[in-house]
């Protein structure tokens, strides 16, 4: 699959997915709290707050999918801030089950198998960089 229609299929689930922003962020968090309760205490703050910020950066890295240098260097120093929130490596792949997961429910059907593997590589890539730059 090429890159263009990668990115395509980034664009078009994301924005589908985003109608309801609140919504989506909801739903993320308690996926995530449900497959790995221990994370809960990570986000003592406000919760809506912090969704804000996840939809902020997801939106973030579908606009910028077309500059590698500029993704790789914002995710790397967002990687290193949640360093200093007691994020730990091993989590990383809890918060992208939880976002797959997430996208599902929102999407059902339209969340096909193609577009499935496009986000999981997505998202392992960035987050294999992210646990290279801060640990």
């Amino acid at each position: 699959m090429d890159q263009d229609h990668a990115h395509m299929l980034l664009r078009q689930s994301w924005a589908k997915a985003t109608v309801d922003k609140p919504n989506l962020a909801r739903l993320f968090y308690g996926r995530l709290f449900a497959i790995a309760p221990e994370t809960e205490a990570l986000f003592a703050n406000d919760l809506d707050a912090q969704g804000r910020k996840l939809v902020a950066t997801l939106d973030y890295i579908i606009d910028s999918l077309d500059d590698p240098d500029a993704l790789l260097s914002a995710a790397g120093e967002l990687a290193i801030r949640h360093v200093s929130y007691n994020v730990s490596a091993d989590q990383y792949a809890l918060v992208g089950t939880a976002l797959l997961d997430t996208l599902q429910d929102i999407l059902g059907g339209e969340f096909d198998e193609e577009t499935k593997s496009i986000w999981a590589q997505t998202y392992q890539g960035l987050a294999d960089h992210m646990i290279e730059t801060a640990y």
